[in-house]
């Protein structure tokens, strides 16, 4: 039979981490164990951090963050579901997890925080829990999928110079292109945040998008272990284009982006992009991810 046993934050993170961080190659931001104090603390929501056990030996991670009477994995980010332990994916049937999982959480009341689940051996039937439930998975659960969200992910196998070299020639005269423009990148961290946020929240008001409001930008900055970086582009000295970047080891993403309309044919976004794919790089990231939209 199934289980459930409450973790002790501390002892839940270092084995996660070491789960997440040396076996498997599916890992992303959204699998950062930090984000379970952002949207405890912040966004006053309930994260629910399940390490799956067969018997004693963890096998996987499944964070899931419950929204009034919906779970979702992982709101705000562009992935979720569970992460397994390489060579565990083609073992073990994720809808059968994850009902289970939804099954003791209902039965047994529980709080935030970290659990062991242990899989029991039983075959279950029932799938009525569905409703309550959205995974951001990379691969269609529970009979269906919405694909109207893309991700374009960039291996990193090369250092700086290398890797610009190794750029399409329209690529690297856009991004010269720019510099000739006479625009500018400044990276940081919150001092940088009200230039990002008068960006974003412009593009997002003239597409008809909600934004999220710079406390949560600067929520996440403050909340510990939380890796971010701003990036913003500016003309003299008007901000024209930001983006807000995370990484969790070698996953690096670019999650919010916005330039302004009136200054794309500078190519803007051309040089944003390549200053955080630069970042990435100095920071030995394996991959950059130019996020879901």
């Amino acid at each position: 039979m199934s289980k459930l046993v409450k973790l002790s934050d501390d002892s839940a993170i270092n084995i996660w981490n070491a789960l997440a961080l040396n076996n498997t190659d599916e890992l992303t931001i959204s699998h950062d164990p930090a984000l379970f104090q952002f949207f405890a603390d912040h966004l006053k929501l309930s994260p629910l951090y399940f390490i799956i056990h067969r018997d004693n030996d963890p096998i996987g991670l499944l964070p899931l963050i419950r929204v009034g009477k919906k779970f979702i994995s992982m709101p705000h980010f562009s992935y979720g579901g569970i992460l397994w332990k390489a060579g565990e994916q083609d073992l073990v049937n994720d809808e059968d997890v994850l009902h289970e999982v939804l099954k003791l959480e209902k039965s047994e009341r529980i709080q935030s925080g970290f659990y062991k689940f242990v899989m029991g051996e039983e075959k279950s039937t029932a799938k009525k829990l569905w409703p309550n439930i959205e995974v951001r998975s990379r691969q269609p659960m529970f009979g269906s999928s919405d694909t109207h969200k893309v991700v374009h992910i960039l291996p990193l196998k090369l250092k700086n110079n290398l890797l610009f070299d190794s750029l399409p020639s329209n690529l690297k005269r856009k991004i010269n292109k720019s510099f000739k423009n006479g625009l500018k990148v400044r990276q940081g961290h919150t001092e940088l945040l009200a230039d990002f946020s008068f960006v974003y929240n412009r593009n997002m008001h003239q597409i008809g998008s909600p934004t999220l409001g710079q406390g949560f930008f600067h929520a996440l900055m403050s909340t510990s272990e939380i890796k971010t970086q701003v990036f913003v582009a500016y003309l003299n000295k008007q901000a024209v284009g930001g983006s807000f970047v995370m990484w969790y080891d070698g996953y690096y993403e670019n999650i919010w982006f916005s330039t302004l309309r009136e200054y794309n044919k500078l190519y803007t976004s051309y040089l944003l992009h390549w200053e955080m794919i630069r970042h990435a790089s100095e920071l030995n990231a394996k991959v950059y991810s130019m996020g879901r939209s």
